[in-house]
């Protein structure tokens, strides 16, 4: 959140204006109350217990904890001294309860597990460091405060970035940037700025210290560094009306989207799996495509993942969470995975049967001819871009391996691993080897 150079005043009345919403339109409801071990002095097993089903959930993949996991989802290193513990239990409980649409999974935590996490967070997550809360009960608020805060919200633009439902608020905007790279000079108020009079050094100048051109501006301080102000200066000069030609232009790929639906569309909502992966054009890109996972993946291996996933990549910060999941839904997304998400032209492959000479080819093929191990390990031993190739046969069905040596880009255009131009005598020799290697392992 940027610094809006609030006078103590204005932060006063925000905040009251804020703490005046104690319902959730979204929920229909109260926030479900505290279980009675939570609302004492939490012990110290429940904690532990919690921080163990915390790192088996993964929750890094996405958030941010003292400078370490992902970046898709907000820092929590501190929430426990933001948010109530009744709200962290409510909103780890179904997430979407509390905010519609948020992209964070719904996980099958047991009553006790819940309960767990929530100590853990509530135990750890803390800012030692901030002074202690003031005593709210000796704090009377403006009489208008209501009225001025909803002033103050919308003066300063609240809700281009949050959300107030069923409040009268509006939305302002700052001058348009789309036409930065011609806009007129004498639009630019340079004031008393001892500054060159060029649009470069505006721009600069408008990043280092926003409201130096005039007192009553608006627009906030967002801490850029200098790199990350050139960088914007860059683009916003870049930004014309002008059209680009048609013939320099590259359309978008429109994939046909099928929507999900049945008991699989549900557990894929409940899991939010296309917060990170696609199918047949829904979703993101974060993990792997599963339009074709059903071709792809062997259905024992498809339970067992789910039952306890594990790191394949190592390289990636994001991680397969474990959602706990029911063996009832287990089956039913494994089923319907390896059923309805194939690519029937990999099925006459799916039988191929290897001969140990082509294993031997394939090693030397892996080892001498290609030098596959700069980019992938087998046993421990090789590079970290692509992902390991341990225990192919008991992961990946053979017509997918061969099919995927033969032209990796057939199923993943944006793969970053080279088209070899492998004969079909090269991919059986190559694929009897990989899936030779793992057995047993």
């Amino acid at each position: 959140m940027p610094d809006f150079h609030l006078s103590a005043e204005e932060t006063e009345l925000l905040a009251d204006f804020l703490m005046s919403f104690k319902r959730f339109p979204e929920a229909g409801e109260e926030l479900q109350p505290l279980p009675k071990v939570l609302q004492k002095d939490i012990p110290e097993k429940l904690s532990e217990r919690g921080e163990t089903l915390f790192r088996e959930a993964r929750c890094i993949s996405c958030h941010l904890v003292d400078g370490k996991g992902g970046s898709g989802a907000q820092e929590i290193a501190k929430i426990s001294s933001k948010a109530s513990l009744t709200w962290i239990y409510n909103f780890i409980k179904d997430p979407r309860r509390l905010q519609p649409g948020i992209p964070m999974p719904q996980y099958n935590f047991s009553p006790e597990d819940l309960q767990a996490v929530t100590a853990y967070i509530a135990s750890e997550f803390v800012d030692f460091d901030a002074p202690e809360s003031a005593d709210t009960a000796t704090h009377i608020p403006d009489p208008n405060y209501y009225e001025k805060g909803l002033a103050l919200f919308n003066k300063f633009n609240c809700r281009g970035c949050h959300i107030l439902e069923n409040v009268p608020t509006s939305e302002g905007f700052g001058p348009a940037l789309s036409n930065m790279r011609q806009k007129p000079f004498y639009q630019l108020e340079f004031g008393n700025k001892d500054i060159p009079r060029t649009k470069e050094h505006y721009i600069i100048e408008k990043m280092r210290d926003p409201r130096g051109f005039l007192e009553n501006a608006r627009m906030p301080g967002f801490q850029l560094d200098e790199q990350d102000i050139l960088a914007l200066t860059t683009a916003l000069l870049s930004f014309q009306e002008r059209p680009v030609p048609k013939s320099y232009t590259v359309e978008e790929n429109q994939s046909p989207q099928i929507p999900l639906a049945g008991e699989f569309g549900q557990l894929m909502k409940k899991y939010q799996c296309l917060a990170c992966h696609r199918i047949n054009g829904n979703g993101s890109n974060i993990a792997p495509d599963l339009s074709l996972s059903g071709s792809k993946l062997r259905p024992e291996w498809i339970r067992n993942y789910f039952k306890l996933p594990y790191t394949i990549r190592p390289i990636l910060t994001e991680r397969m969470p474990n959602f706990y999941m029911s063996d009832q839904e287990i089956d039913l997304l494994s089923r319907y995975i390896s059923m309805v998400l194939r690519d029937d032209s990999l099925e006459l492959k799916q039988n191929m049967i290897f001969e140990q000479i082509e294993v031997e080819q394939g090693r030397k093929l892996y080892y001498n001819t290609f030098a596959c191990q700069a980019c992938h390990q087998i046993g421990g031993s090789g590079g970290y871009v692509g992902p390991p190739l341990d225990n192919l046969s008991g992961r990946l069905q053979t017509g997918w391996v061969y099919e995927r040596l033969k032209n990796p880009h057939k199923f993943d255009p944006d793969v970053l691993e080279p088209n070899l131009n492998l004969t079909d005598q090269e991919a059986g020799a190559l694929a009897a080897f990989l899936l030779a290697e793992g057995k047993g392992k």
